[in-house]
């Protein structure tokens, strides 16, 4: 249903990516609770903060559409260190972003409605390990850019 939409977003505004976002106009998100509502919330303020994007609200959606040489260089200017911080928790999915902005990729949004209470099985995301993980790609890219 929304893939069709980001598609065509990438291709008539040429851009590189186009994250499925829960933020932007006709989006939104359902059947998650108070705790994980205001987590996620925390989790993008976080990310805005050290790593703004123009035009991006949605850092830690892996719904995305990515033009595939965009994700071929992304690749190859990383090497070995293109998801860096597997073992802490879910951060590949902001990781990856920043990387892609990193090598100017142009990105947008594209509205999406997160269903939550359609979760076949529970969250495998441990909420402390990620929180670890958000903190240590401040550390790691917020200072300094990498050398690509």
């Amino acid at each position: 249903k929304y893939l069709p939409a980001a598609i065509e977003m990438l291709r008539n505004q040429k851009l590189d990516v186009v994250i499925l976002s829960r933020y932007v106009k006709g989006s939104g998100q359902s059947g998650l609770s108070f705790m994980k509502t205001v987590t996620s919330m925390g989790a993008g303020i976080f990310l805005k903060l050290f790593f703004p994007i123009k035009g991006v609200m949605e850092y830690s959606c892996n719904y995305r559409v990515i033009r595939a040489g965009k994700l071929k260089e992304v690749i190859r200017r990383f090497g070995a260190d293109f998801i860096a911080l597997p073992h802490l928790g879910f951060v590949a999915a902001p990781e990856i972003l920043i990387k892609l902005h990193m090598i100017q990729a142009k990105i947008g949004e594209s509205p999406f409605v997160l269903r939550y209470d359609q979760k076949q099985t529970p969250s495998a995301n441990q909420s402390l390990r990620t929180i670890r993980g958000y903190f240590a790609l401040a550390a790691k890219y917020a200072f300094r850019r990498p050398k690509v």
